[in-house]
């Protein structure tokens, strides 16, 4: 019994787990800022009342919450 209260359990929560992709967080979040270096395109995103920096090169996009302390875009 504790263990089928344990799965239950277990589904519950890897059930609320959602990660958004990079394509959900650019084109539904708002850009607050970016910025072009060579190939690199970096972006601040503001998504559901998270901050995000996004990173385009290549065709490639990646989006991460930053550290704390960590620069989104540098001038």
């Amino acid at each position: 019994m504790k263990i089928l209260i344990g799965f239950l359990l277990a589904l519950f929560i890897s059930s609320h787990a959602y990660a958004q992709t990079a394509n959900e967080i650019i084109n539904k979040g708002k850009i607050i800022s970016s910025h072009n270096y060579q190939k690199l395109i970096m972006y601040g995103v503001i998504y559901k009342k998270h901050l995000y920096k996004c990173n385009m090169s290549n065709g490639y996009l990646t989006c991460y919450k930053p550290r704390d302390g960590e620069v989104i875009i540098a001038p």
